[in-house]
């Protein structure tokens, strides 16, 4: 599993909500949804420490000392942002090869159709907000279901 596909399912399962209305998922599917979010979330953490990491060290001091300087030139405006402009790139591009990134003896979670339907007993009127980007409750089952739910074969 990539990387990026560990990292999506984590985002999709951190808004899950376990109950609503005096209705609540069973013990099973919230031990699996549960340990989805301890197993992926380490790799998200990792990746969250790598990036910041990675962007520590590609700024120099010349970015340092034009960001602390209260006045700056017209010019060291604009090579303050050509700076950010270059960093930013630097930084997706770092980003987008460790999203590609093949993890090896991770679990592929997947839920039943049972256990989704619960989720969306609970879930169908809530409205998320995933990597600041607001998803309506309808869209946001629609992604769980085509991320998450393990497919019968004749609907493969």
């Amino acid at each position: 599993m990539t990387l990026n596909n560990i990292i999506s399912k984590y985002n999709l399962i951190i808004p899950l909500k376990f109950e609503h209305n005096q209705k609540e998922f069973s013990k099973d599917l919230k031990l699996k949804i549960i340990k989805m979010k301890i197993e992926y979330g380490k790799y998200k953490k990792a990746l969250d420490n790598d990036i910041t990491e990675f962007a520590e060290g590609i700024i120099s001091e010349r970015y340092k000392f034009l960001t602390s300087a209260q006045f700056k030139t017209e010019e060291e405006t604009k090579e303050l942002s050509e700076l950010q402009i270059s960093y930013q790139k630097d930084i997706n591009d770092y980003m987008a090869s460790r999203a590609r990134e093949i993890i090896e003896n991770v679990n592929d979670w997947k839920i039943s159709e049972s256990e989704y339907e619960e989720i969306v007993d609970i879930n169908a009127t809530n409205d998320v907000e995933i990597n600041g980007i607001q998803i309506p409750a309808l869209d946001y089952l629609e992604l769980i279901y085509n991320l998450l739910v393990e497919k019968n074969k004749e609907e493969s």
